[in-house]
């Protein structure tokens, strides 16, 4: 399990990278489509269930608010008419940075969650820019 703590960091960049190329239609939507349903199998219950014994509010919160990011940008890459998607990741967005500032002020943050929460508020940001 430490080493997928160790590789959790980079996998918000990997799935913004594989967006910009699904967006941009360089490779097929299927693939960013299985590379968000495994993401998100990871964050939210895999995580839940194997990271710690102790499950505090932010943790579950966080890990649901990533899941939400990668399964909401995989619907709107298979249908794009659905605007309201875009509305969400963009309130998401603003969730993940009310989240970095409330434990960065009230609780010790990070490094590792620092970049977690910051590479997926660009993951959201980001795609709301491209699509």
């Amino acid at each position: 399990m430490k080493y997928l703590t160790r590789i959790e960091n980079v996998l918000p960049f990997v799935a913004s990278f594989i967006v910009f190329l699904a967006a941009k239609n360089h490779i097929d939507t299927v693939v960013y489509l299985i590379v968000a349903i495994v993401f998100s199998f990871y964050f939210f219950p895999m995580k839940l269930i194997v990271d710690s014994k102790e499950k505090k509010w932010f943790q579950i919160v966080t890990s649901v608010l990533f899941a939400n990011i990668l399964i909401l940008i995989a619907i709107y890459l298979i249908n794009p008419e659905l605007s309201v998607i875009r509305t969400i990741l963009g309130i998401s967005s603003i969730l993940c940075i009310v989240l970095l500032v409330y434990k960065h002020l009230f609780e010790k943050l990070s490094v590792r969650l620092f970049f977690l929460l910051l590479g997926f508020n660009i993951l959201a940001s980001s795609f709301i820019i491209i699509s």
